[in-house]
């Protein structure tokens, strides 16, 4: 915050002093029920506008960075769309029952739970957008693990990764992908024992821009995944239920899966 010096000038204070109206700062200074100042509104020529707000107890005019609750010259986290999923996870719902027998030709399995955001139909974010997500609560081997890829030491790979997402005239999705890859010989993999549930996500605010045309499809290669998709709304409610397919990987794409 800039060093702003009093010349001298008009000061008014509101009813209750609560507010203090500082003609020869350029300012408004709010002060809490102890007295202290907690709120200033600065407009200072030659300057960028400035509004801070102090956590309680802390003199705004004095206050460091981590004892202000916000600050316009942070870079803050400004939320446009944010929701709950999963909570009222049941297997079976969110991903196939049963078990599934990986070979060398059936390598792995995807679940992919696709979250409408509710951001405008026809419109994307930018490739900068940021998206927070917190996994709060898990379910059983394989997917336990809080990295986005773990090796567990012998020839079995998982990974946990989400993007957002705009399928064609379909509005803005949030998709979370876990995958679970067979580097070698044979493994038998139960899905309802592996998903993670209760999904918290956030997304910040970006430029919005018009939807981009879609690519072409390679050859097939005879190598194959097994996939669970889903689709929710913010709040988690199912909007599309569970499909349980098999899908066969375009040529080159199976060697660098997950």
């Amino acid at each position: 915050m800039a060093t702003i010096i009093s010349k001298g000038k008009q000061s008014v204070d509101s009813l209750a002093n609560g507010l203090r109206f500082e003609q020869d700062n350029n300012r408004i200074i709010g002060r809490a029920n102890d007295n202290k100042p907690n709120l200033i509104i600065s407009s200072v020529p030659g300057e960028s506008p400035l509004i801070e707000v102090a956590q309680d107890g802390y003199d705004v005019l004095s206050a460091t960075d981590d004892q202000k609750v916000m600050s316009s010259r942070f870079n803050m986290w400004k939320i446009i769309a944010n929701g709950h999923t999963g909570y009222n996870y049941t297997p079976g719902v969110y991903s196939r029952s049963g078990t599934l027998a990986l070979n060398s030709t059936y390598l792995g399995y995807e679940n992919s739970v696709f979250i409408d955001t509710g951001i405008d139909t026809g419109k994307v974010l930018d490739a900068q957008s940021d998206v927070l997500m917190n996994i709060t609560n898990l379910r059983a081997d394989p997917f336990n693990n809080t990295c986005f890829i773990y090796h567990d030491g012998t020839n079995i790979v998982w990974n946990h990764n989400f993007f957002y997402f705009n399928p064609f005239n379909n509005g803005g999705q949030l998709v979370l992908v876990q995958r679970f890859r067979m580097l070698g010989g044979s493994y038998t993999i139960t899905p309802n024992a592996s998903v993670k549930q209760d999904m918290k996500w956030s997304i910040c605010n970006q430029t919005l821009s018009t939807t981009a045309g879609g690519g072409a499809v390679g050859p097939l290669s005879g190598k194959y995944y097994y996939k669970d998709v889903i689709y929710v709304d913010k709040d988690g409610t199912i909007t599309t239920p569970l499909a349980s397919t098999t899908v066969e990987f375009i040529v080159g794409a199976w060697e660098i899966w997950l």
